[in-house]
């Protein structure tokens, strides 16, 4: 009975000694976490009160906790805290028995046997960049995902030493059952652009190359790298951080690239304390790998606006009142005036690029064309073909003027109609117009819609007519004509999108003549 007893008696302190730190530690421990006062702390999305320093009790769980700070004028940031340190009681677990028996010691690894940081401290880093009454606005044009397989990886890596030290690990070859939709990126930047003031359609309605620019982005790179750091055996990692390498270019409004560079960029850590299994758990794991690849996009575009190059390409630009030229004469002994609708459609040619095509006014006989400077902006003047009826010819630029979006071409060849520039035709609110032009594709050349006047508008200096003559992309360049065939403007531009309809924009044609320098 004695021995039975002690043997009791033995097993018990066996088995208490040998996970002091397991048993004894408390549930919970209490963490100083420091930010700034102006900071918001999320842990595991519990918001806290706006200290500078704050105790904050932690469930002792094995469990990653989620960190997110906000700050107004900064990308949120996200981090994670997970118990690092072992517990002075783990010490105890080798007391009596010191290193002559390892098993139960080394057994003390239960959920309470770590610590957390007794002190940590975040903030945020990276500061948005924000429309400033003197920067241009900004519009997505086009996103894209680009990525081969080779170049989407899912790596996994060992933590060695639980200060932060890392080895890569392997390669988890499952890549292809994960789809990433382009609207993710899509989405990203667009929320960016609109919450920082750069796309405020409200007030850049008229959109032009001193006061607009374009945003591209490819990825053709993305790295998920999940990283383990010995959470206490459980089955996923600790945290994730996604990098994502991004070709970004910044174009005018008319499509001309002005700056390209490629970012390379990393999201914040999130915890990837994603247990469970089947349909579930996958749905929760995709949507922790967007989630970091949208932190990852957001950061390559704060990387990318805060270059000084790209600073000074988004400032706003002064409108230039006419092309620093002489005066150019384009009178010629026309054979005949257009006079009427008809002969205003024989005045009116196709201007075809590689891109695509537009549409041209003849102002006289001998050769001379009005068109939109954004028909053939970025192109090789070799690639600039004018169609007349059968007959194509290839066109030389005379003068531009690129704040005003127009243009000055000239064929080698007597063209028999055009429109005289030696009056101006007057135009009121309300009264009948006409464009023509070459709507979406060549076969439908000169084609002629019918509309009014519906507004006269003055932008930064630019005097433009607003119309709700139906336009598309292939009429800019084109004529807007009275009845009479007269020409009152050129076709430059419409207002698209969902719910828009029937608004588009003229160049007067005396405005156009004058910025140009034309006689």
């Amino acid at each position: 009975m004695k021995n039975r007893l002690l043997n009791v008696m033995y097993i018990g302190v066996l088995l208490f000694a040998s996970s002091c730190a397991s048993i004894l530690n408390p549930k919970n421990q209490n963490v100083t976490i420091y930010t700034s006062s102006e900071s918001t702390l999320y842990v595991d999305n519990g918001k806290l009160p706006q200290l500078k320093s704050q105790k904050v009790k932690l469930a002792r769980d094995a469990n990653a906790r989620q960190i997110k700070v906000e700050r107004e004028g900064y990308k949120p940031e996200y981090d994670v805290m997970f118990q690092k340190r072992k517990s002075f009681l783990y010490g105890i677990s080798w007391i009596p028995f010191g290193v002559v028996y390892l098993i139960p010691p080394l057994l003390d690894h239960g959920p309470k046997s770590r610590n957390y940081d007794k002190e940590v401290a975040f903030n945020c880093k990276q500061k948005l960049p924000v429309k400033m009454e003197d920067d241009k606005y900004l519009f997505l044009s086009k996103t894209s995902f680009d990525i081969q397989e080779k170049n989407i990886k899912i790596s996994s890596y060992r933590h060695l030493k639980r200060n932060g030290t890392s080895k890569f690990k392997e390669e988890i070859s499952n890549v292809e059952d994960l789809k990433i939709d382009n609207t993710i990126f899509t989405e990203t930047f667009n929320k960016v652009l609109e919450d920082q003031g750069f796309s405020n359609e409200d007030k850049s309605i008229l959109k032009s190359k001193t006061n607009t620019m374009y945003l591209s982005g490819k990825v053709d790179q993305v790295d998920f790298k999940l990283h383990d750091v010995a959470n206490y055996g459980a089955m996923d990692p600790t945290f994730l951080v996604t990098e994502v390498s991004i070709q970004v270019e910044l174009a005018d409004v008319y499509g001309v690239v002005k700056n390209s560079k490629r970012i390379t960029a990393s999201s914040g850590r999130f915890s990837a304390d994603i247990m469970g299994f089947g349909e579930v758990a996958e749905s929760r794991y995709k949507k922790l790998l967007i989630k970091s690849l949208e932190d990852a996009i957001v950061s390559a575009f704060i990387n990318f606006m805060n270059h000084g190059d790209v600073k000074e390409l988004m400032k706003v630009e002064k409108m230039k009142n006419s092309v620093e030229l002489n005066a150019l004469n384009v009178s010629s002994l026309s054979k005949r005036h257009a006079n009427n609708l008809g002969e205003a459609q024989k005045a009116t040619v196709i201007i075809q690029t590689e891109e695509g095509h537009g549409s041209g006014c003849v102002i006289s006989n001998n050769g001379h064309i009005i068109t939109n400077y954004h028909v053939f902006a970025g192109q090789d003047e070799s690639e600039i073909t004018v169609l007349v009826n059968d007959s194509s010819y290839k066109a030389e630029i005379l003068r531009v003027s690129e704040d005003h979006d127009v243009a000055l071409l000239k064929v080698s060849s007597e063209l028999r109609h055009s429109f005289d520039i030696t009056t101006f035709a007057k135009y009121t609110v309300g009264q009948d117009i006409f464009a023509i032009g070459t709507p979406q594709t060549i076969e439908l050349g000169q084609t002629l819609s019918k509309g009014i006047i519906s507004g006269l508008r003055e932008k930064e200096g630019a005097s433009l007519i607003q119309t709700d003559v139906s336009v598309n992309a292939g009429n800019s360049g084109g004529p807007l004509v009275n009845k009479e065939g007269e020409i009152i403007g050129i076709v430059t531009s419409k207002l698209s999108g969902f719910g828009v309809e029937g608004i588009s924009f003229c160049i007067p044609m005396e405005k156009a003549m004058q910025y140009l320098k034309l006689e």
